[in-house]
């Protein structure tokens, strides 16, 4: 398990779901959807409860727009419902409401009462949602705002990682390569 705190305090993944999880995430920023899908459909054989299940579904509705296979995206979106019990994962629950009709992109980006964490999850998504929906100035605008997690003095989170490579990406660039440890301190 992580050990992420949550308000039960007992971890909510596995070992073999961070494994999958992350050989998922890292596909996909490698621009490996076929990979990312066949890592991220085994990480949901482990995916025991709604956080868990949330979190991979929100990366394997986005790798599957990425493939161009929206059949697929459709189906991920059928399992997701406003009632799940969420403790660690609420900033993902929130963008596949978004991505079923259900929430607007716009009350994601609201960061009147969010945390660091929870702006560059909302922002990546948001962003990425206009993006696989074909809006890509929209996505541009997002991608370009500027996001106050870069402030916080903790190690960049995935989720950070990830806005930035995608707001290198729609400005054109082609390869991101991260060396070591300076491009993850703040």
């Amino acid at each position: 398990p992580d050990g992420a705190p949550n308000a039960t305090g007992q971890p909510r993944s596995s070992l073999h779901f961070n494994i999958w999880y992350h050989l998922g995430l890292a596909y996909y920023l490698e621009g490996d959807f076929a990979n990312a899908s066949r890592a991220y459909d085994e990480c949901m054989k482990v995916s025991t409860n709604d956080d868990s299940i949330v979190a991979t579904s929100d990366w394997q509705w986005m790798t599957y727009m990425r493939r161009g296979d929206k059949a697929a995206a459709a189906k991920v979106l059928a399992r997701i419902t406003p009632k799940m019990d969420i403790l660690e994962n609420d900033s993902y629950h929130k963008r596949l409401l978004m991505y079923k009709g259900l929430e607007k992109p716009e009350a994601l980006l609201d960061t009147t009462n969010a945390d660091d964490l929870t702006i560059a999850t909302q922002g990546y998504g948001v962003g990425n949602y206009y993006f696989v929906m074909g809006d890509t100035a929209k996505a541009k605008e997002i991608f370009d705002k500027d996001h106050p997690f870069l402030r916080h003095a903790d190690l960049l989170r995935f989720e950070e990682i990830t806005l930035l490579a995608r707001a290198f990406i729609v400005n054109g660039v082609r390869k991101i390569r991260l060396t070591g440890g300076e491009p993850l301190l703040r």
